[in-house]
């Protein structure tokens, strides 16, 4: 749950994008949402730096092995 002065501060930035005020609850809503894709889309791209930098560090190991 975010505090209610990013709500605040959410609702108001919304505003000024979209032209559109939100309730406090459609702002909770909205902002939450977006604060969860951030969180999937950071999750997704560190998991994937994490198994390209094991598949070259596990390259480097075979090629290490086959001098």
């Amino acid at each position: 749950m975010l505090p209610a002065e990013a709500i605040r501060e959410f609702q108001t930035l919304y505003k000024k994008r979209y032209g559109t005020e939100l309730t406090e609850r459609e702002a909770v809503f909205r902002a939450n949402n977006l604060i969860d894709l951030y969180k999937f889309a950071w999750e997704s791209a560190s998991k994937r730096a994490q198994e390209d930098n094991d598949k070259d560090k596990n390259e480097a190991e075979a090629t290490q092995a086959n001098r």
